[in-house]
């Protein structure tokens, strides 16, 4: 595994020098982080209860900015990080080694690898947007999966810049890359529903730019849809086919009354009249 570059070096290229000024003068900072070490970090990153970058009308730092800082301090072995990134039992501390590891880890393949399972995570995270955000500030409910897409996919995340990182489908036309867990997750479905899928022909251009625009995200049986304007999952099983359709610009698939019949048949029920 590659080694990246620690300390005050990486310090200064990672976090910008009016925020470090702001997170070695806060109070949070002096007080729990100051004297911390790896073991002993890892129960202050248990406790939080909530990650975000800078708040307030004064940029102050958030607990999860002053313990990722503490981190570059203390110069983590990757194995270290990495066993935080896949602990079950303390999310927040997962969050907190994922977002070093992308901010420190500069082999792109490394950190697709790394990071893009837990887009099947979707454990609840509350977030605390900065000021500075597009978004009204404050406190709201995201999820692992929707915090790790932005860390994969955004150049500036919880008042850090990001360091750049290629595209997919760049690394994947050089032949450097598989698929991504993105897809394959389309196809993580029972195979009963696959078979259904595929006994219909959607047009292609309508199917990509839906699930662009909506970025679905399917766990079990279920489609966990995410609208880009909203930070809400809707979760329904109501649906025998699994979508949950929230404007009326969602896509639909459009059966005829044979077809209708045959995935009846299929699943026990009378065919219509």
């Amino acid at each position: 595994m590659p080694t990246p570059v620690h300390g005050t070096l990486l310090i200064e290229r990672r976090i910008e020098r009016l925020v470090r000024q702001r997170i070695v003068d806060s109070l949070y900072y002096k007080q729990h982080c100051f004297g911390l070490n790896a073991e002993s970090l890892i129960d202050k990153a248990a406790s939080l209860e909530y990650v975000g970058g800078t708040f307030g009308a004064h940029s102050a730092p958030s607990p999860f900015l002053c313990l990722l800082y503490r981190m570059l301090n203390l110069n983590l072995d990757l194995d270290i990080v990495l066993a935080f990134i896949h602990n079950d039992h303390y999310k927040y501390l997962r969050i907190l080694g994922a977002f070093y590891f992308r901010l420190v880890v500069e082999d792109p393949l490394l950190i697709l690898s790394t990071l893009e399972p837990l887009l099947s995570n979707y454990s609840r995270i509350v977030v605390r947007r900065s000021p500075s955000s597009s978004k009204p500030h404050g406190f709201h409910l995201s999820s692992t999966d929707v915090l790790i897409d932005d860390m994969l996919s955004l150049d500036f995340m919880f008042s850090l810049s990001l360091p750049s990182l290629p595209s997919r489908p760049l690394l994947a036309s050089q032949g450097r890359l598989s698929s991504s867990l993105r897809d394959s997750l389309i196809f993580s479905l029972d195979p009963s529903f696959l078979s259904f899928l595929h006994s219909f022909s959607l047009d292609s251009s309508s199917s990509s730019s839906s699930v662009d625009s909506h970025r679905l995200f399917l766990k079990g049986n279920r489609v966990r849809k995410r609208s880009s304007s909203s930070n809400v999952d809707v979760d329904d099983d109501s649906s025998s086919l699994g979508f949950v359709p929230s404007s009326s610009s969602d896509f639909h698939l459009s059966l005829s009354v044979s077809d209708t019949n045959a995935l009846r048949l299929s699943l026990g029920l009378p065919p219509l009249r």
